[in-house]
C-alpha cells in the first residue's frame, strides 16, 4: 500500500510522507538527547498523521480503544504510542512514565486483555495480549566465541536436540 500511494502520488499521502520526513529528523534528534517524553509525543504525532494517512488500515478499533484507554487510566504517566509494524495492535509500543513503569505495565497488559475480551466476538485474535520490555541497546548485536569445553549450549537446548540426534545415522552426524 505505501509503494502505491509512493508511485501514484496520491496528494494527500504525498503530503503527509513529505511530514515523516520532518518528524523523523525530530526523532532523532530526542533519540541523541535522551528525551523519552519528547520521543514519545513524536511517534505518537507521527502515528495519527501521517502513518493513519498513508496506511489507513495501520490503526483499528482495537488499536484506537487501548490508547484511548491507557490516556484516561494513565493520565500524566501515558507519554505517548508507536505502531512497531504488523497493522492493527500486531506490534505496538507504549511508552509510560518510567518512575511508575512496573505498575503501568501490567496496566497496559490489563487494557490490552481486558479489550481482546470486549472485542473477541467481533475481531479474530491469533495470540493472547503480551508486553515486552524495551530498552535502547548502545552496543549493537554482539558476541563472543567460545572454546572446547566452554563452546557447549544449554542443557535444555541438548535435550530438546537429543530425540532428532537419535534418530539420525551416526555415520551421517556431522561432529565438527
Amino acid at each position: 500500500m505505501v509503494t502505491e500511494k509512493y508511485l501514484y502520488r496520491s496528494a494527500k499521502e504525498w503530503k503527509a510522507r513529505h511530514a515523516t520526513t520532518k518528524i523523523y529528523d525530530q526523532i532523532l534528534l530526542a533519540l541523541k538527547n535522551g528525551d523519552i517524553p519528547k520521543l514519545a509525543k513524536l511517534t505518537s504525532k507521527n502515528f495519527d498523521y501521517p502513518i493513519k494517512t498513508i496506511i489507513p488500515w495501520a490503526s483499528t478499533h482495537f488499536t484506537e480503544m487501548i490508547i484511548k484507554k491507557a490516556k484516561s487510566r494513565f493520565k500524566k504517566d501515558y507519554l505517548g504510542f508507536m505502531m512497531l509494524g504488523g497493522m492493527s495492535g500486531g506490534g505496538m509500543g507504549m511508552y509510560v512514565n518510567p518512575k511508575k513503569y512496573e505498575q503501568r505495565k501490567q496496566g497496559v497488559l490489563d487494557i490490552l486483555r481486558e479489550t481482546k475480551s470486549e472485542l473477541s466476538a467481533a475481531l479474530p485474535f491469533a495470540m493472547e495480549p503480551v508486553v515486552y520490555n524495551f530498552e535502547i541497546n548502545n552496543n549493537g548485536s554482539t558476541s563472543n566465541l567460545k572454546k572446547g569445553g566452554k563452546a557447549i549450549m544449554p542443557a535444555r537446548y541438548y535435550g530438546l536436540q537429543m530425540k532428532e540426534l537419535a534418530r539420525q545415522n551416526p555415520s551421517e552426524i556431522d561432529y565438527q
